[in-house]
């Protein structure tokens, strides 16, 4: 009588596309008469039957199940004589699934509670057709998301965003829950000792909102009347001097510059490229006053023409929103304070905002210099991009991007 065997650590499971494993599965065989070997591996849905080849007493066998990995199937071995003798294992299709992780884990501001921001970036790589499911222990007693991964190429790093409580450490695992027999992968994660004051208290947090408008309006105020002041007819020797007034309203935005610094700093994405990108959209917007003919102070000088004046309008509010606003601060901080596009576009409201103020304390400054025709172009630019951010911020709120 046959006697037959299957070895279960033979078995190699190799992916084919998203829905198919070529299985490779061999074993032992004696006394078999008929030399021939039917191998049926059996999942849900799906059974498929090969011969085997037999080689003294060795057979082997390539199935494709149509099974994907992670699969539980079972392996038939039958030797097919009159008395046929069989041999059956039950075992998952392990492919070699188990993803190489790498994370990186971003710390960000604090919220409301005084609860530090730590942003996961995790990056999978695993072979085709595996399908990887994972969750975040974050190491404080909560989960994150399940997540599945199914699909070549790789998935990009995914940002999962949790708040910790300060003055601890914690070690935070990404479980593989489609293989048991992945290991977890850690990331050690240290939070900062002290909240800052700022982020636990309202009344800091409004006192450093009133910091940043005054700081952006008087700095903006200060650089537009300097460009201003380089021009002779805005700044005659014999009429009022405008530059110990720019100077004055400088030396104003820098005293609460410095506040923000000290007091505030840490409760604001990105401090300085926030701050200087929202500087330069106000002061390009508010520069819209010097484009419409003369009488207009800043022409021949400094900008000759009203086409000069617009173009350098242009520059300066486009290097404020897109290289600095979106590509510098948004692009490489959304995933570490964390950030959303609809924070980008509230940048920018909030900088169009004081801007119309701008307008009028410049155009309060320049006096016969400009007329309200100028200031009238300035906050209708102004107006018009208020308009045009408000619908970005709604359009996103919508899609569920914030």
């Amino acid at each position: 009588m046959c006697t037959i065997a299957i070895n279960p650590a033979s078995i190699v499971a190799v992916p084919i596309g998203t829905t198919g494993t070529l299985v490779t599965v061999s074993g032992t065989i004696a006394n078999c008469v008929s030399n021939a070997i039917k191998v049926t591996i059996t999942c849900p849905g799906s059974s498929v039957f090969v011969g085997a080849v037999i080689t003294g007493n060795t057979w082997t066998a390539q199935v494709d199940p149509h099974c994907i990995c992670g699969t539980p199937v079972t392996i038939t071995a039958t030797c097919q004589d009159t008395v046929p003798c069989t041999a059956t294992l039950n075992t998952v299709l392990n492919c070699g699934c188990c993803p190489q992780v790498s994370t990186t884990a971003n710390q960000g501001l604090y919220n409301s509670s005084g609860q530090q921001l730590i942003t996961f970036m995790t990056h999978l790589t695993f072979p085709s057709g595996c399908a990887v499911t994972v969750q975040r222990d974050f190491g404080d007693g909560t989960l994150g998301a399940i997540k599945t991964f199914t699909s070549l190429p790789n998935p990009n790093p995914y940002p999962e965003t949790h708040a910790y409580s300060v003055g601890s450490s914690y070690t935070s695992n990404l479980n593989v829950l489609s293989y048991a027999s992945c290991p977890p992968f850690s990331k050690q994660v240290i939070v900062s000792t002290v909240a800052p004051s700022c982020a636990t208290s309202s009344f800091c947090a409004a006192v450093c909102r009133l910091f940043q408008f005054l700081f952006l309006l008087f700095g903006s105020t200060a650089g537009v009347l300097f460009i201003a002041c380089t021009s002779p007819i805005c700044n005659p020797p014999t009429a009022f001097p405008l530059l110990p007034v720019a100077t004055g309203w400088a030396i104003a935005a820098g005293a609460f510059l410095l506040l923000l610094f000290v007091f505030c700093r840490k409760c604001v994405c990105g401090f300085w490229l926030k701050m200087l990108a929202q500087l330069l959209v106000i002061i390009g917007a508010v520069m819209f006053m010097f484009v419409p003919p003369q009488p207009n102070c800043t022409q021949p000088l400094p900008f000759p023409t009203p086409w000069t004046a617009l173009w350098a309008a242009l520059l300066v509010l486009i290097i404020g929103v897109f290289p600095l606003l979106y590509a510098s601060w948004y692009q490489q901080l959304k995933t570490v304070c964390p950030l959303t596009i609809c924070d980008f576009w509230q940048a920018i409201k909030d900088a169009a905002t004081i801007a119309i103020l701008a307008a009028f304390l410049v155009f309060s400054f320049l006096g016969v210099f400009v007329t309200v025709t100028h200031l009238g172009f300035a906050l209708l630019v102004i107006t018009l991009l208020l308009i045009n951010v408000n619908h970005q911020i709604v359009v996103n709120q919508n899609a569920h991007n914030c």
